[in-house]
């Protein structure tokens, strides 16, 4: 069950219902100008996450494609002191025509390898989506983001840093899309 946190203009921010659990909700409604296949093709362009992602403490690289799943490299500086740099490797697929799917790889993987760092934390378990969702004069995209940084912090801290991550995040996508595709 979901439990609304906050309502604003054309957005819901909600938590899943599960301390042990902590999955973040957007939903944001969209005027019919944003098209599905331009927010799909800005969320599957790894290359250009860089241009896309407002974060600058965040830096993306494309690894490889492998069929129909893109895999992407991501490096999350810290500024907490005593607090290691995180980073990550996930797999990105289309699900269907309205869903996109993300997860992190085992940190054992091959393609790892260019990647391994004594000083940086290999994030271990995290996963999102991004559904789109058709009507009538209005649409909605939707995120959903799990991340565990597999750190001892308190779970309010946890829930902040996921939700303002996760709207961060389409804020950015929607924003260079709406640039990108006049």
């Amino acid at each position: 069950p979901w439990i609304l946190y906050e309502e604003r203009k054309n957005i819901n921010i909600y938590m899943y219902d599960n301390p042990n659990l902590p999955i973040v909700k957007i939903e944001k409604t969209l005027d019919s100008s944003l098209s599905k296949d331009e927010i799909f093709n800005t969320i599957l362009n790894i290359e250009n996450y860089n241009n896309v992602l407002t974060d600058k403490k965040i830096y993306s690289e494309f690894v490889t494609v492998d069929s129909d799943t893109s895999f992407g490299y991501q490096k999350t500086k810290n500024y907490i002191p005593f607090i290691r740099n995180r980073h990550l490797i996930f797999k990105l697929y289309k699900v269907d025509d309205n869903r996109l799917e993300w997860s992190i790889i085992d940190n054992n993987n091959q393609l790892y390898g260019r990647f391994k760092h004594r000083r940086i934390k290999e994030l271990e378990v995290g996963a999102g989506r991004w559904e789109f969702l058709e009507r009538d004069d209005t649409n909605l995209l939707i995120h959903y983001l799990y991340i565990d940084p597999n750190m001892n912090i308190p779970s309010f801290i946890l829930n902040s840093v996921m939700r303002n991550s996760a709207e961060s995040v389409m804020e950015d996508v929607l924003n260079y899309t709406k640039i990108n595709n006049k």
